[in-house]
């Protein structure tokens, strides 16, 4: 049973949002509802682009996977390169 609070809440919501809370309300533009598949750019990697990145909206996106990713900080790449390391050490 949902408690007091959880259904105050989902009152709120339904009343600042109304119905665009709803998933069956769908937008007229014809793009708007298009799913797009972005795979890796670097080439031969078939892994899906999940890491997008474009400097304005006149310029497509360009996409990698998340070790193709060029953007990445510095504490970011560390998970990474332990993983290649640890499966680089496993082959020897």
């Amino acid at each position: 049973m949902l408690s007091r609070v959880t259904l105050l809440t989902r009152a709120a919501a339904d009343r600042r949002f109304g119905d665009a809370m709803s998933i069956t309300i769908h937008s007229a533009a014809p793009v708007a509802n298009v799913n797009f598949e972005h795979y890796c750019e670097e080439p031969g990697c078939k892994e899906w682009g999940g890491s997008g990145h474009s400097p304005s909206t006149d310029i497509p996106g360009r996409w990698w996977c998340w070790e193709h990713f060029p953007y990445k900080t510095y504490e970011q790449q560390q998970p990474l390169r332990r993983k290649l390391e640890a499966a680089e050490n496993h082959l020897k």
